[in-house]
């Protein structure tokens, strides 16, 4: 049985509701990648393959960069 939400073409990336959500936020208060990834201590290249699907996003990170997002808003 063919799983309806998996790529066909191999070539696609999978889906990467997580990753486009964190750029989405990270752009929305105005923060480039390189100073995201010095507020929540890893390098730019990291969280570049976070937002593009070909790195998962562990929960420690998640919470760093929740709580740098947060600062940004308040």
């Amino acid at each position: 049985m063919s799983n309806p939400g998996a790529n066909s073409n191999t070539s696609e990336p999978p889906n990467n509701h997580t990753g486009l959500a964190l750029r989405t936020m990270r752009k929305g208060v105005g923060m480039t990648l390189r100073t995201m990834s010095g507020r929540v201590g890893c390098c730019y290249q990291h969280l570049a393959r976070i937002e593009s699907g070909e790195r998962a996003l562990t929960p420690e990170l998640g919470a760093r960069i929740s709580r740098t997002i947060a600062e940004q808003i308040n």
